[in-house]
């Protein structure tokens, strides 16, 4: 170990090595305890800050040792507690990972070549640096989280970050986390672009380093004058939060001077971004980081080969486009002095996000793509990246008429000013007047003898361009209005953010119409997890009636993408006329109906989409599939197409790890330069490289005839296992249920651990079929379901645990009764909104099911091909109903039944709803209605095409009926459904014959 009384958190380890660390890690933790308390016990305080490892060589297992904060000597071994954070096993897929981590820990001999990968290893959830200032930083929290300012600060991270998910719930623990996570990370982000500007050398104490950094001051000395501000993280000055944080960051930046910062390449602190920023489950809806391959593409796709091009990232996360598009204009124009491409970088590129955190990595991005520029600063940088809404919402900025000069509606802190359109729309005057008046705020509430004549001439001074306004006198009068607000919020000690939030969350008004280039991964955020319903409407208005691109379906515009109202807006506002856009967005809007108003160019705002790219085939990118869409601001907005092509590229390959740069990423990416069009099934449309129709026709007539079956949940209540159940089912019998083993297994949270049991009448036992019973033309052995379904002169009802008593059915209604008392446990307050039947009737799935058909076609609701089998129901031991993971049609003609199942198992059919299914990692997921959009025709018995594959359908549910008797199934269900069609190929071969012809392919 090393000895030193600062020290950065690599070299302090003690190992403990093993023969077998399953029997005996009792006895090395107990050894770590012992050699941990003897170094604290040598080197006294400050103690330093220790990892523990313990091993065999294969299992590696690191831990933190803790004591005491306010133990003044050195804690005895039983007084250690070891905490875990790293754990792994030793195998040839992880060596890599634990390689890297080792050597982080052991090993820096040299300065450490700065990646996201590496940064992540240091800083990020897994260190202990991030750990250990967690910890602290929620003491330092706790001491001072109330106060006024502090709190004033939580609450409007709060605000902002609700606007960034929909929502942040309100669970008050996990949101302080959050919040702690978020200062954590924007004050590493600080010592960052400290360590990177002074190449780590320092003379003073660090301690004081940290203070200088924190508070800005160090960066003004440098020029900077914009990186730290009056934010939402300068709660950590506090003199109580100073002395519990003091070690940690110095510790923090010990470990940041091991790094060679001069050959920073890529935006290293992505990594940790994304660990860190969000709250719990977010990433579901594809908030990840852009990939630096995908951002350097895009950028090369757009941006001149030479020459400056202004560009704007309307969201830009951790600034990863700002980087690319940085690096590109620098190494596009080589013969630029210093001075000038400084310049024209911060002329021309330029971020707001609307996300706390981000904009402080960003801004820490964006200096570090600049660094080498920066010494030729002739005045102070602002770093072009704000803390706004790129949609101006929920309605902060509203247009006013002063007289007849247009003016916004200022807010803040609960208070308002209106300010002049010509003062608001110029940053060169805006920004520095509002700092003029926070100085003049400050001095007034201290004195109260400040005035409009005293702020107008120091705006004199300060903002000598303010005089040149049409209505300087007006602009001095609304910044004396705000002057005053402010003072009054910092007597109430409520003024902390207000300058900062104000010179901020206005910009947007300021950058209309003045990008040429508009980049980025815009929010892919639902409309219905918008939980804010001011910011829901202000969404609706923008989708609705401002750009009429919202889905004109009420039940499709619930799931219209935040990312599309984005698109439009971004380029309608802030690209001027030509403005090329590149936004990578989620790949549904090439094929989902909620995007068929932005394909089918309906919508109200002038742009083109005139071009993507297809990232199907690309992994690893992002957890849900994706596309880059291409888009060029118009004169005129369009007017609806029924078809066009546009250029479409496909991207295809498998990249060593989703971070790569171009360089390496070339090398394991393919891409096919082709052309897109706009084809139809029915009425739906999608952009696709396949071919298809080009206008829109009308659907089968066996669409109305399919419906969705019964949401059979939750399954623990229903799916049951009886004993005895040999032959056809006697209704008046008892027989003995309980709970499905396996489908208690695959129970969904809460009810992943009811089971109930208990006898039950055979009137209310039924057999189903869900999705993995359906293979083409065979459904394997339904399941028996318990169900509250009576069926009454062929019309089924459910019936209530009373009436059942009142029948006699009493052994069901207990079941039953079970069920509902453990419903309404589980639903809390949700309970009163659905009861148990309801949900399991949900769109009267399970009582429009008809009872007497003969014959029913059965195909699945999910899946990458369709699977359709014909049920004949004389087989049944009981009667049989249909979960909702399938789509079923009754008949009582067997070849009608048999030439429909053929249609929809064969292969052209397939091929013609893929460019239309929704999309997951493993391939297209949803088929749902859009196979009946097809043309299938009714079955006539006239036709002898229609017979011919009616008999050939039927020939393929013998032979399928006897391989499931015969064969030796896997258990994946894709590979069940593949053997089938492999033993059928030679019929199913006949089958797309004949169905080609009947659709006419």
């Amino acid at each position: 170990m090393k000895k030193g009384r600062i020290d950065a958190y690599y070299g302090n380890v003690i190992i403990e090595f093993e023969n077998s660390l399953k029997s005996t890690e009792a006895i090395a933790k107990e050894q770590l305890r012992e050699y941990a308390s003897g170094v604290w016990s040598k080197e006294g305080q400050p103690f330093r800050a220790l990892l523990c490892v313990a091993t065999d060589g294969i299992e590696w297992k690191a831990f933190l040792p803790r004591h005491k904060q306010d133990q003044k000597r050195a804690p005895r071994p039983d007084e250690i507690v070891l905490e875990p954070f790293y754990e792994v096993t030793l195998t040839p897929d992880k060596l890599r990972e634990f390689w890297i981590w080792l050597t982080s820990l052991l090993f820096r001999t040299e300065a450490t070549n700065p990646t996201a990968e590496r940064f992540s290893i240091d800083f990020g959830a897994m260190s202990p640096a991030y750990i250990d200032a967690l910890e602290s930083l929620r003491r330092a929290w706790t001491e001072i989280g109330k106060s006024p300012e502090p709190k004033l600060a939580f609450e409007t991270w709060r605000n902002y970050l609700a606007v960034t998910y929909g929502s942040v719930g309100n669970e008050s623990e996990e949101l302080t986390t959050l919040f702690l996570k978020h200062t954590y990370l924007a004050s590493v982000a600080r010592f960052l672009v400290w360590a990177a500007l002074s190449s780590g050398k320092s003379s003073g104490k660090f301690g004081d380093i940290a203070n200088e950094i924190l508070s800005g001051e160090y960066f003004r000395t440098k020029g900077i004058e914009n990186l730290v501000e009056d934010d939402f993280f300068q709660w950590v000055r506090h003199h109580k939060s100073q002395d519990i944080m003091g070690p940690i960051w110095e510790r923090i930046i010990a470990q940041m001077r091991t790094y060679d910062l001069s050959r920073i390449g890529q935006d290293v602190l992505k990594g940790i971004y994304q660990e860190l920023v969000d709250p719990k489950d977010r990433h579901d809806l594809g908030e990840y980081y852009t990939p630096d391959w995908l951002c350097d593409r895009i950028i090369a796709e757009l941006l001149p080969s030479k020459g400056f091009a202004s560009v704007l990232d309307p969201s830009c996360g951790s600034g990863s486009f700002l980087h690319a598009a940085i690096t590109h204009q620098l190494e596009s124009n080589p013969a630029s002095s210093n001075p000038e491409s400084l310049k024209a970088i911060l002329n021309n590129v330029v971020g707001i996000d609307i996300h706390p955190l981000a904009v402080t990595i960003a801004k820490t991005t964006y200096l570090l793509a600049i660094l080498p520029l920066l010494k030729s600063a002739k005045r102070p940088v602002q770093v072009p990246v704000y803390l706004a809404d790129s949609l101006f919402l929920p309605g902060d900025v509203k247009q006013y008429e002063l007289g007849r000069k247009p003016g916004f509606e200022v807010k803040f802190g609960g208070q308002s000013v209106i300010i002049p359109s010509e003062l608001i729309t110029n940053a060169e005057l805006f920004d520095p007047a509002i700092n003029a008046c926070a100085k003049v705020a400050l001095d007034h509430a201290k004195s109260e003898k400040e005035s409009r004549k005293s702020l107008a001439r120091y705006l004199e001074k300060a903002v000598p361009g303010l005089v040149e306004l049409n209505d300087s006198e007006e602009a001095i009068t609304a910044l004396w209005d705000f002057t005053e607000t402010l003072s009054r919020l910092i007597t109430k000690k409520q003024n902390s953010i207000w300058a900062f939030i104000v010179r901020n969350g206005y910009r947007p008004a300021m950058l209309r119409e003045k990008f040429k280039y508009i980049v980025g991964n815009p929010p892919w955020l639902s409309y219905r997890y918008i939980a804010d319903p001011n910011y829901q409407a202000e969404i609706k208005f923008r989708a609705v009636d401002q750009y009429a691109i919202a889905p004109t379906s009420q039940k499709l515009f619930t799931q219209m993408e935040l990312a599309t109202v984005f698109l439009a807006h971004s380029l309608t506002t802030f690209g001027e006329l030509g403005a090329r856009l590149g936004f990578v967005m989620p790949r549904s809007v090439l094929s989902a109906d909620q995007h068929e108003t932005l394909r089918g160019r309906k919508y109200r705002a002038p742009f083109l989409i005139d071009g993507y790219w297809d990232l199907k085939e690309v992994a690893p990118v992002f957890s849900v599939p994706t596309c880059v869409l291409f888009a060029t601001k118009t004169k005129e907005q369009p007017a609806g197409t029924m078809s066009y092509t546009i250029p479409a590229t496909e991207w295809s390959g498998h990249l060593q790890h989703r971070d790569v740069g171009w360089a390496q990423a070339k090398t394991d990416l393919k891409k096919r330069e082709t052309n897109a069009s706009l084809i139809y099934i029915g009425k739906r449309n999608a952009l696709s490289t396949s071919s298809g129709s080009t206008e829109p026709s009308l659907p089968s007539e066996y669409l109305s005839r399919f419906n969705q079956g019964a949401t059979i949940v939750p399954r623990s209540f229903y799916f049951v296992r009886i004993q005895g159940l040999t032959s056809r089912i006697d209704p008046d019998k008892l027989y003995s249920a309980e709970t499905d083993p396996e489908q208690a297994k695959l129970a969904k949270k809460p009810y992943d651990d009811v089971v109930l049991k208990g006898q039950v009448e055979g009137r209310f036992i039924f057999l189903t079929s869900i999705s993995k019973h359906v293979l083409p033309f065979v459904m394997l052995n339904p399941a028996p379901v318990v169900l509250p379904l009576s069926v009454t002169h062929g019309k089924p009802l459910l019936v209530s645990v009373e009436t059942m008593r009142k029948q006699g059915f009493r052994e069901f209604a207990k079941w039953m009764g079970k069920a509902e008392e453990i419903w309404a446990t589980k639903r809390g307050d949700k309970a009163g909104n659905q009861s148990i039947y309801e949900r399991l009737d949900y769109n009267r799935g399970l009582t429009s099911q008809i009872p007497n058909a003969l014959y029913i076609v059965l195909y699945n609701a999910a899946g990458t091909d369709v699977c359709a089998t014909r049920v004949d129901t004389s087989t049944m031991t009981t009667q049989f109903v249909n979960d909702h993971t399938l789509y079923r049609a009754d008949f009582q003609s067997e070849e009608e039944a048999d030439f429909l199942t053929g249609i929809l198992n064969s292969n052209p059919v397939n091929e013609l709803i893929k460019p239309f299914q929704s999309m997951g990692l493993q391939g297209e997921r949803h088929v749902h209605k859009k196979v009946l959009e097809l043309p299938i025709p009714l079955y006539k018995s006239i036709d002898k095409l229609h017979v011919r594959l009616a008999e050939l359908s039927k020939e393929a549910h013998r032979s399928a009926a006897a391989f499931v008797v015969t064969a030796t199934l896997q258990k994946s269900l894709a590979r069940q459904r593949a053997a089938m069609r492999n033993h059928l190929k030679g019929t199913m071969d006949e089958i797309d014959v004949i169905v080609e012809k009947i659709l006419g392919r």
